[in-house]
């Protein structure tokens, strides 16, 4: 317990899927794969990064260590949902594990639901702009919320959504690319 703080305070640590999980596959693995960043001149891709999807209990117990009570992150869609109406259970139940080890540390999970990356297909069947999205990202949040909701009290439906329009549909340097304010208001 923080002195000063209130037996409530949640004192935490925050992550995105595609930060640390390794291996994932989405529009930015794609964009990196188009060097579509212009941070150096040769960019390697995420590839494993630290290998957090199969190396979480031992990162849990480090935020044990650490003395946090909460921790957010995010689930990858594109792992979840790698095909539309394809659902991948077993990267569910890994999210339902993580979570479950996050309790029995007694740290308090917070999940985000989408954190910049979507999987490749959405942009192409039906882009963020276009009304179809709400109806595909639904089904997604009904899928994760359903499997993980016994465990989870706190959710985030979108990470800092003003930086992915202005990223993605504004300046065009993060996916989607688009460079239209117009669209941007969709």
């Amino acid at each position: 317990m923080l002195k000063g703080f209130g037996k409530d305070f949640l004192f935490g640590v925050a992550t995105s899927a595609y930060q640390i999980e390794g291996n994932n596959f989405n529009d930015w693995t794609e964009w990196e794969n188009r060097t579509k960043l212009k941070r150096r001149k040769k960019l390697t891709p995420c590839g494993k990064t630290t290998d957090h999807w199969t190396r979480y209990k031992e990162d849990f117990s480090l935020l044990k260590e650490l003395g946090v009570n909460s921790y957010r992150f995010s689930v990858e869609w594109s792992r979840i949902e790698p095909q539309p109406d394809q659902w991948n259970q077993d990267a569910l139940q890994t999210y339902v594990e993580m979570v479950k080890t996050l309790k029995d540390l007694q740290i308090e999970p917070m999940v985000t639901l989408h954190h910049y990356t979507n999987p490749i297909w959405l942009f192409q069947d039906c882009p963020w702009h276009s009304g179809k999205s709400i109806e595909r990202f639904s089904k997604f949040a009904e899928k994760v919320v359903s499997a993980l909701c016994p465990y989870v009290r706190y959710w985030i439906s979108f990470n800092e959504p003003v930086v992915f329009i202005l990223g993605g549909y504004v300046d065009g340097r993060m996916p989607p690319g688009i460079k239209n304010a117009k669209l941007s208001f969709q």
